[in-house]
């Protein structure tokens, strides 16, 4: 452990020693009386250094290094990850930040400290890029905070965010928390560091994917060849997202995930926006960049009001003209149902909680209906379905829409009861009569599978 002058002082400081000359550099250096007082101090530092390292080796988790730095800090301590949900908190020390407790209650960083962070959409993150802990000095609550960033391979980010409001702030304190930020770096890198595995390199593929969006390039094993000249290994994990070329907010959007997320590289091609996110494989690591990136994504294209496609995974690089394919295909017939005005395509978009990024997966049906055309997609569909419609516009009832919901939500009595302000029996009720009445089974797939070509259908050419 490096026991800086900053550290010195801060033990001198805590032992209740002020010195007004030049302070010493090194322990030895101290009167034999001032050493007497701080030995205990700086006894504790070292302890808690070596007794951290140990833990760490020994496979601890955050919370565990955090409440063996409780004592230390004697602060309340919150440590966020890369999409701002509580890793790890402080248990015994009082805090009266209601930040704090909102933090604790939502296990989410609170809007304001976010805001803070970001500061605005023109200078994201600007406060911590920097490798040492940023002082924030909250004149609301009358206290100092520290926040600091662990950023891990290049691909993580968490925050620690300290309250400096019972133990006074010092640069000693500043230097310990970047100690102890260090500390949480390499259990970071430790946990994650192996899952992480390698990743294509991608390089400069600007080139490749505008011969591919033009329609130019198809062949995979031109594309093959293309990649071995460019010294790009196919093998990996990738997801292609395209959306609208957002012209004056790419540059924006280009910098904040190069920082967020180096491994998703953006392109500019035919008048289309696509971003090539690499993965490590299927583990845990990988899911969570995964969520990182797209809960990043969904706050630009939610600000910019675009729908943006989403390819399935894919894992090899020459698949991009299917991933290009997938990708277009899914924010093409979301931009359509986007505009559908039509009572089935409305109720759908609330019931399945429809966002801005469309999944090919989620889509496919409707992609298929749209290639058949209006004419036979309206062949396929049950007439019962049709009937029920026909039903509630006449007598204004709510047969339709339950039923809808019902199956939207797997068929779950408690979750449409709720969404539906109806008690459960009511739900049941309505389902046996619905079910008589039409002599339909749900417990067979294929008439479920029916139905939900039925729905699609209705949805799209309604």
């Amino acid at each position: 452990m490096e026991l800086t002058q900053n550290i010195l002082l801060d033990c001198l400081s805590q032992a209740g020693i002020h010195i007004s000359e030049a302070p010493p550099a090194t322990l030895e250096e101290l009167p034999p009386a001032h050493l007497a007082q701080i030995i205990g101090q700086v006894q504790r530092l070292y302890e808690w250094d070596s007794k951290t390292n140990m833990a760490i080796a020994e496979g601890c988790d955050f919370q565990t290094l955090l409440d063996m730095t409780e004592p230390l800090l004697d602060n309340p301590v919150i440590i966020y990850d890369y999409l701002t949900r509580v890793s790890a908190h402080t248990k015994e020390t009082p805090c009266d930040d209601p930040l704090f407790h909102r933090a604790l209650e939502k296990k989410q960083m609170p809007e304001e400290l976010v805001h803070l962070l970001m500061n605005d959409v023109g200078q994201l993150f600007p406060q911590i890029i920097s490798d040492v802990p940023v002082v924030i000095e909250n004149n609301v609550s009358s206290h100092t905070e520290i926040v600091c960033q662990i950023k891990v391979h290049e691909r993580f980010v968490a925050y620690l965010y300290l309250q400096c409001s019972h133990r006074s702030f010092s640069q000693g304190l500043l230097d310990i928390t970047r100690m102890f930020t260090e500390k949480l770096h390499r259990l970071a890198e430790r946990d994650l560091g192996d899952s992480l595995g390698t990743r294509i390199n991608i390089g400069n593929l600007e080139r490749l994917l505008s011969q591919i969006t033009q329609g130019v390039l198809q062949d995979r094993t031109v594309i093959e060849a293309a990649l071995q000249r460019q010294n790009v290994s196919p093998e990996g994990e990738f997801q292609l997202y395209l959306v609208s070329d957002l012209r004056r907010e790419m540059e924006l959007l280009h910098s904040s995930l190069d920082f967020v997320f180096p491994d998703a590289k953006l392109y500019r091609c035919d008048s289309y926006l696509l971003i090539l996110a690499t993965y490590a494989g299927k583990n845990r690591a990988s899911s969570m960049v995964r969520k990182c990136l797209e809960s990043h994504l969904l706050g630009w294209l939610n600000h910019a009001n675009v729908q943006c496609g989403v390819s399935r995974t894919f894992y090899d690089l020459s698949e991009l003209p299917m991933a290009y394919q997938q990708a277009k295909e899914a924010r093409d017939i979301a931009v359509l149902l986007n505009k559908k005005q039509n009572e089935v395509a409305t109720l759908a978009n609330t019931l399945l909680s429809r966002n801005h990024l469309a999944r090919f997966e989620d889509l496919q049906m409707h992609i298929l209906l749209q290639k058949c055309g209006s004419d036979y997609a309206r062949a396929l569909c049950e007439p019962y379905i049709r009937e029920m419609l026909e039903a509630d516009r006449k007598n204004g009832t709510d047969i339709f829409p339950v039923f809808f919901g019902y199956l939207c939500m797997n068929r779950n009595t408690n979750q449409t009861a709720t969404f539906f302000h109806m008690h459960r029996n009511s739900i049941v009720y309505r389902i046996n009569r619905i079910c008589e009445r039409y002599n339909i089974d749900l417990d067979n797939d294929l008439t479920r599978q029916r139905i939900a070509m039925t729905f699609a259908a209705l949805e799209l050419f309604e």
